[in-house]
């Protein structure tokens, strides 16, 4: 992920797209990006209900795109990675006994020794 973080980053510099605390950043800042994300979003939908690959990788790839960029605007860029890796642990953890428990809808279920990920550790860090 730190590759991407940095290309991220090196088309923010080139862009000039500025970076702001969250508790700075404007409501139409925050608007803006969750707009861009549910483009994408929609984009992928309708990609995956075409059976669609390239737009299906396309939609993907500009979903990862904007994600990490949020992140990068808002600082978070350098603790991707280990946040990143604090939810797969706790991703992992949702087995049971070694088995996977799905919901009829197909969501993987919490198993019993499911510990959530301490993003708070991270944050503060």
């Amino acid at each position: 992920m730190l590759k991407q973080a940095n290309q991220v980053r090196e088309f923010h510099n080139s862009f000039n797209v500025q970076r702001k605390h969250l508790k700075r950043l404007s409501d139409k800042e925050c608007i803006l990006r969750v707009d861009l994300i549910q483009e994408e979003l929609n984009e992928l939908k309708e990609a995956l209900l075409e059976r669609d690959s390239i737009e299906v990788l396309d939609a993907i790839i500009d979903i990862m795109y904007l994600t990490v960029g949020t992140a990068d605007i808002l600082g978070l860029g350098r603790i991707l990675e280990t946040a990143f890796t604090e939810v797969h642990e706790s991703n992992m953890s949702k087995l049971h006994n070694g088995k996977v428990v799905l919901r009829p809808d197909g969501k993987i279920l919490k198993g019993e020794n499911f510990k959530a990920p301490n993003l708070y550790k991270i944050l503060n860090s």
